[in-house]
């Protein structure tokens, strides 16, 4: 099978911003044991989205599928140099090497963010560009940044099958010295915004929606299961303080996940579906380097900080002020099973909170078994009175997976008619 990469290969296509071309390139089920990626056809490109082909290699290697690229005629500027000064030519031992890395030119270096090593390699290109703005910029800058790969590097990671080793995500930078700009992306093959934050809360209606989600404080960890950040000052608040850090730069960040895109801009946040997804997340960022620029790290941060922390407090005021709070194991006990306990606790306050416009939330801590019998009296009637909107307004915390799936099996039957 030969995937034409096609005459424009750029996130500015036709001078404005638009995902759609390259994505659509992409085929991730090719039904060929054999794919050939041509650069003939192409004449202009932009390095990050060129970069995403390794993404693509990477994925389609880890399902024995051969691939070759077929270069164009390798003029000064064509994809074919393009592809060579990011070092994508030697892929294949970046992807089956333990430390191997891209060997790249130094002013449009591509990283895979395997380790610690390869965290300072990439992080460190920061210096080469802010160096005549200021320690403050770079530092800023640094924080941005580090918080994007730490991201990346604990959850967008997935498994090389022939060899059981991760396929790790990629950092792209390119500088464009004449506009005094920096672009960089960070893309990786996770499970994307969406299906983490459902590990932990209600499903959301697409994409676009979690990722706004994420960028709220109180959301760190967007792109996988466990939290990176350990420090206090930094816990729940690095994506939302490095997006409102890009505002203050008067930078942007578009943020893509799965079918969603998010435009992170100085002035507002705008959103759309995609027609083609991307099966993972990528971030993309225009940074304009502002020799007049005045930031001052420290009580930059701060100040973000304290209005995450305000913003925090406001909303979980309301949310236990409209939220019924149903401790499972002190009401019914660590074998919740008695269905009469349950249809008696349903009536008395799980309707009338839905009544009143409140959202539940159950928490199974401590509760080993709970039979489909129980759940089906204590939901089946709230979610079948809520519909659709039973996924945003009952959430269910601490259960173990047997209660999970049998809760999700109450849900998907009691709103089935709302499709």
């Amino acid at each position: 099978m030969r995937l034409t990469v096609p005459r424009t290969f750029s996130f500015y296509p036709e001078g404005f911003c638009d995902f759609s071309t390259v994505l659509s390139f992409f085929d991730w089920n090719p039904q060929s044991d054999h794919v050939e990626i041509d650069l003939s056809a192409c004449a202009n490109a932009n390095f990050q989205a060129l970069s995403l082909i390794t993404l693509y290699c990477f994925f389609m290697s880890s399902k024995n599928i051969r691939v070759d690229i077929i270069p164009d005629v390798n003029s000064m500027y064509s994809p074919s140099a393009m592809w060579k000064s990011m070092g994508c030519k030697g892929w294949r031992k970046v992807l089956s090497g333990e430390s191997d890395q891209f060997i790249s030119t130094r002013y449009k270096p591509l990283f895979a963010l395997k380790d610690n090593e390869s965290f300072k390699s990439a992080i460190s290109n920061v210096e080469i560009y802010t160096k005549n703005l200021g320690l403050e910029y770079e530092k800023t800058l640094r924080y941005v940044m580090s918080e994007l790969f730490y991201n990346a590097m604990e959850h967008g990671v997935s498994v090389h099958k022939k060899n059981n080793r991760a396929i790790p995500p990629i950092v792209q930078y390119t500088w464009y010295k004449r506009r005094d700009e920096i672009q960089f992306i960070i893309a990786d093959l996770g499970i994307g915004i969406k299906r983490h934050l459902e590990q932990s809360s209600m499903p959301f209606a697409d994409s676009c929606e979690a990722i706004i989600e994420a960028i709220k404080p109180g959301k760190s960890g967007t792109f996988g299961a466990s939290r990176p950040y350990e420090s206090k000052n930094n816990a729940g608040m690095g994506l939302y303080i490095s997006n409102n850090i890009i505002k203050k730069l008067h930078s942007d960040m578009h943020i893509i996940s799965y079918d969603g895109s998010v435009h992170i801009s100085p002035s507002d946040v705008t959103h759309k579906k995609l027609e083609t997804p991307w099966p993972g997340t990528f971030v993309w960022l225009t940074v304009k380097l502002n020799k007049n620029s005045r930031f001052t790290y420290e009580s930059t941060l701060s100040e973000l900080r304290s209005a995450a922390e305000r913003e925090i407090l406001e909303k979980d005021s309301s949310e236990i002020s409209k939220t019924l709070l149903v401790d499972i194991y002190n009401y019914f006990g660590r074998n919740a099973e008695v269905k009469p306990e349950a249809i008696a606790y349903r009536d008395k306050y799980i309707l009338p909170a839905i009544l009143e416009g409140k959202s539940i939330k159950l928490d199974f801590s401590g509760v080993v078994s709970s039979p489909h019998s129980f759940l089906n009296a204590l939901l089946a009637t709230p979610v079948e009175k809520l519909g659709m909107t039973a996924y945003k307004r009952i959430k269910v915390v601490n259960a173990d997976s047997d209660i999970r799936e049998t809760i999700d099996y109450i849900m998907d039957e009691n709103t089935s008619s709302s499709h």
